[in-house]
């Protein structure tokens, strides 16, 4: 069994550094740690983010619709996909330094995974 691995995000979401962007409230950090602590997060729906290789959870109590996903948030979408592009390719290129094993290397980032 693996255990669960959660990424939170306490700071800025809608939009890239000084653009749109805003900081994440703290209740809604607060009720997302709280919920992760619960275990209520484990078995509720899920969505993958494209590109990132990341499955973040589709919704939960207390916490608004979209939170979870960052390309929701995010105001101007085509932004949004050129920062995500640019951030996987930052990834990948910097992966390149090491030596990693194969199944390593396929669960990070992808561009093939981006539309």
């Amino acid at each position: 069994m693996r255990p669960p691995v959660y990424l939170v995000n306490t700071g800025g979401t809608g939009g890239s550094y000084g653009k749109g962007e805003r900081r994440l409230d703290i209740s809604t950090t607060r009720t997302l740690v709280s919920a992760i602590l619960q275990g209520q997060l484990q078995n509720g729906p899920t969505e993958s983010l494209p590109g990132l290789n990341l499955t973040v959870p589709a919704r939960a109590r207390g916490i608004a619709p979209g939170v979870f996903n960052p390309r929701e948030t995010w105001r101007d979408t085509v932004a949004y996909d050129e920062t995500a592009r640019k951030l996987i390719g930052h990834f990948n290129e910097n992966f390149t330094r090491f030596e990693v094993l194969k199944p390593i290397r396929k669960a990070g980032p992808d561009l093939a995974g981006l539309t």
